[in-house]
Protein backbone atom coordinates (compact mmCIF):
# COMPACT_ATOMS: atom_id res chain seq x y z
CA UNK A 1 0.00 0.00 0.00
CA UNK A 2 1.28 3.31 -0.76
CA UNK A 3 1.99 5.78 1.91
CA UNK A 4 -0.21 8.81 1.81
CA UNK A 5 0.28 12.47 2.85
CA UNK A 6 -1.41 13.54 5.93
CA UNK A 7 -2.47 17.41 5.57
CA UNK A 8 -4.66 19.30 8.07
CA UNK A 9 -7.25 21.56 6.37
CA UNK A 10 -10.56 21.50 7.69
CA UNK A 11 -12.95 22.39 5.37
CA UNK A 12 -11.01 20.17 2.75
CA UNK A 13 -11.54 17.37 5.01
CA UNK A 14 -15.56 17.85 5.27
CA UNK A 15 -15.26 18.12 1.51
CA UNK A 16 -13.52 15.09 0.01
CA UNK A 17 -15.23 12.92 3.14
CA UNK A 18 -19.12 14.14 2.12
CA UNK A 19 -18.08 13.54 -1.60
CA UNK A 20 -20.33 11.10 -3.67
CA UNK A 21 -22.29 11.18 -0.14
CA UNK A 22 -23.54 13.98 -0.52
CA UNK A 23 -25.66 16.41 -3.46
CA UNK A 24 -23.21 19.26 -4.98
CA UNK A 25 -26.14 21.61 -3.87
CA UNK A 26 -26.31 21.12 -0.48
CA UNK A 27 -22.17 20.81 -0.18
CA UNK A 28 -22.19 24.56 -1.53
CA UNK A 29 -24.76 25.69 1.04
CA UNK A 30 -22.58 23.92 4.29
CA UNK A 31 -19.36 25.33 3.01
CA UNK A 32 -20.72 29.14 2.51
CA UNK A 33 -22.87 28.79 6.12
CA UNK A 34 -20.24 27.05 8.11
CA UNK A 35 -16.26 27.82 6.86
CA UNK A 36 -15.31 31.74 6.80
CA UNK A 37 -14.12 33.10 3.54
CA UNK A 38 -10.81 32.83 4.74
CA UNK A 39 -10.95 29.42 5.40
CA UNK A 40 -12.49 28.66 2.10
CA UNK A 41 -9.43 30.55 0.41
CA UNK A 42 -6.93 28.84 2.48
CA UNK A 43 -8.55 25.39 1.33
CA UNK A 44 -8.44 26.28 -2.35
CA UNK A 45 -4.83 27.25 -2.69
CA UNK A 46 -4.17 24.25 -0.32
CA UNK A 47 -6.07 22.02 -2.66
CA UNK A 48 -4.36 23.86 -5.91
CA UNK A 49 -0.64 23.16 -4.45
CA UNK A 50 -1.93 19.46 -3.97
CA UNK A 51 -3.13 19.32 -7.51
CA UNK A 52 -0.22 20.74 -8.84
CA UNK A 53 1.84 18.26 -7.29
CA UNK A 54 0.37 15.80 -8.28
CA UNK A 55 2.29 15.66 -11.82
CA UNK A 56 -0.94 14.61 -13.61
CA UNK A 57 -1.12 14.37 -17.47
CA UNK A 58 -4.16 16.64 -18.17
CA UNK A 59 -3.79 20.25 -16.70
CA UNK A 60 -6.32 21.47 -14.53
CA UNK A 61 -8.93 24.17 -15.47
CA UNK A 62 -7.65 27.79 -14.97
CA UNK A 63 -8.86 28.62 -11.73
CA UNK A 64 -7.76 31.91 -10.20
CA UNK A 65 -5.85 32.12 -7.06
CA UNK A 66 -8.51 34.48 -5.24
CA UNK A 67 -11.65 36.06 -5.56
CA UNK A 68 -12.90 39.31 -5.12
CA UNK A 69 -16.03 41.33 -5.37
CA UNK A 70 -19.82 40.35 -4.79
CA UNK A 71 -20.21 36.76 -4.09
CA UNK A 72 -16.64 36.13 -3.49
CA UNK A 73 -17.37 33.15 -0.73
CA UNK A 74 -19.63 31.73 -3.44
CA UNK A 75 -17.39 32.02 -5.84
CA UNK A 76 -14.53 30.21 -3.99
CA UNK A 77 -16.33 27.35 -3.08
CA UNK A 78 -17.42 26.80 -7.19
CA UNK A 79 -13.68 26.76 -7.61
CA UNK A 80 -12.82 24.43 -5.05
CA UNK A 81 -16.20 21.66 -6.48
CA UNK A 82 -14.90 22.48 -9.82
CA UNK A 83 -11.57 21.04 -8.78
CA UNK A 84 -13.01 18.33 -6.59
CA UNK A 85 -15.69 17.27 -8.96
CA UNK A 86 -15.02 18.24 -12.88
CA UNK A 87 -10.84 18.00 -12.67
CA UNK A 88 -10.19 15.40 -10.26
CA UNK A 89 -13.12 13.17 -10.33
CA UNK A 90 -13.67 13.20 -14.25
CA UNK A 91 -9.70 12.05 -14.21
CA UNK A 92 -10.34 9.07 -11.40
CA UNK A 93 -7.49 11.01 -9.84
CA UNK A 94 -9.27 11.53 -6.67
CA UNK A 95 -7.46 8.83 -4.26
CA UNK A 96 -4.38 10.19 -5.46
CA UNK A 97 -5.04 13.63 -3.47
CA UNK A 98 -3.30 13.49 0.39
CA UNK A 99 -5.58 12.79 3.14
CA UNK A 100 -6.97 15.78 4.93
CA UNK A 101 -7.50 16.05 8.33
CA UNK A 102 -8.93 18.12 10.73
CA UNK A 103 -7.81 19.07 14.45
CA UNK A 104 -11.27 19.04 16.01
CA UNK A 105 -14.02 17.51 14.98
CA UNK A 106 -15.72 21.23 15.86
CA UNK A 107 -14.27 22.92 12.91
CA UNK A 108 -15.76 19.98 10.76
CA UNK A 109 -19.37 20.80 9.22
CA UNK A 110 -21.69 18.69 10.20
CA UNK A 111 -24.54 17.43 7.24
CA UNK A 112 -26.82 16.25 10.78
CA UNK A 113 -28.76 19.45 11.48
CA UNK A 114 -29.48 18.07 15.07
CA UNK A 115 -27.41 19.80 18.05
CA UNK A 116 -25.04 21.56 15.70
CA UNK A 117 -25.06 25.59 16.70
CA UNK A 118 -22.14 26.42 14.55
CA UNK A 119 -24.51 27.24 11.73
CA UNK A 120 -26.70 29.58 14.06
CA UNK A 121 -23.37 31.45 15.37
CA UNK A 122 -21.89 31.75 12.14
CA UNK A 123 -25.74 33.11 11.39
CA UNK A 124 -25.29 35.34 14.57
CA UNK A 125 -22.02 36.57 13.80
CA UNK A 126 -22.19 37.67 9.91
CA UNK A 127 -25.13 39.46 10.86
CA UNK A 128 -23.97 41.25 13.86
CA UNK A 129 -20.90 41.98 11.20
CA UNK A 130 -23.57 43.86 8.76
CA UNK A 131 -25.32 45.67 12.24
CA UNK A 132 -22.30 46.90 12.65
CA UNK A 133 -21.16 48.18 9.48
CA UNK A 134 -25.33 49.55 9.11
CA UNK A 135 -24.51 51.38 12.28
CA UNK A 136 -21.13 52.92 11.21
CA UNK A 137 -22.76 54.10 7.95
CA UNK A 138 -25.75 56.03 10.03
CA UNK A 139 -23.62 57.46 12.36
CA UNK A 140 -21.18 58.95 9.63
CA UNK A 141 -24.88 60.28 7.81
CA UNK A 142 -25.95 61.53 11.04
CA UNK A 143 -22.63 63.64 11.60
CA UNK A 144 -22.63 65.42 8.17
CA UNK A 145 -26.82 65.75 8.54
CA UNK A 146 -26.05 67.29 12.22
CA UNK A 147 -22.73 69.30 10.49
CA UNK A 148 -24.14 70.62 7.30
CA UNK A 149 -27.84 71.70 9.17
CA UNK A 150 -26.98 74.65 11.41
CA UNK A 151 -30.62 74.79 11.87
CA UNK A 152 -33.70 72.61 11.55
CA UNK A 153 -37.09 73.71 10.87
CA UNK A 154 -40.42 72.24 12.09
CA UNK A 155 -43.93 73.30 11.31
CA UNK A 156 -44.13 74.58 14.90
CA UNK A 157 -40.89 77.22 14.64
CA UNK A 158 -37.31 76.73 14.57
CA UNK A 159 -34.85 74.33 16.51
CA UNK A 160 -31.62 74.68 17.41
CA UNK A 161 -28.97 72.50 15.72
CA UNK A 162 -28.21 70.63 18.66
CA UNK A 163 -31.91 69.97 19.47
CA UNK A 164 -32.20 68.64 15.74
CA UNK A 165 -29.12 66.72 15.75
CA UNK A 166 -30.42 65.23 19.10
CA UNK A 167 -33.76 64.70 17.65
CA UNK A 168 -32.48 63.07 14.65
CA UNK A 169 -30.00 60.62 16.38
CA UNK A 170 -33.02 59.07 18.15
CA UNK A 171 -34.64 58.88 15.12
CA UNK A 172 -31.70 56.99 13.59
CA UNK A 173 -31.60 54.73 17.07
CA UNK A 174 -34.91 53.53 16.51
CA UNK A 175 -34.75 52.80 13.13
CA UNK A 176 -31.45 50.22 14.29
CA UNK A 177 -33.70 48.98 16.68
CA UNK A 178 -36.54 48.65 14.20
CA UNK A 179 -33.84 46.99 11.96
CA UNK A 180 -32.54 44.78 14.57
CA UNK A 181 -35.90 43.14 15.70
CA UNK A 182 -37.38 42.82 11.60
CA UNK A 183 -34.08 40.50 11.13
CA UNK A 184 -35.15 38.31 14.08
CA UNK A 185 -38.36 37.97 13.24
Amino acid sequence: MAQSRLVLCDALCFLVNSFGKTLVKQLKVMLTDFYSMEIVSEAKVRLLDDIKGLNLASKPPHIPLRRVGEGQLANEVDDILSLLFLYLDEAKTLDKLPIYVTSSLDNVSSSHDEGDLQFLMTYFNNMNDRLGKLGATLATISSHVAASAPSAVNQVGQWSSATAANKFKCFIDQAKRAFFVQRIV
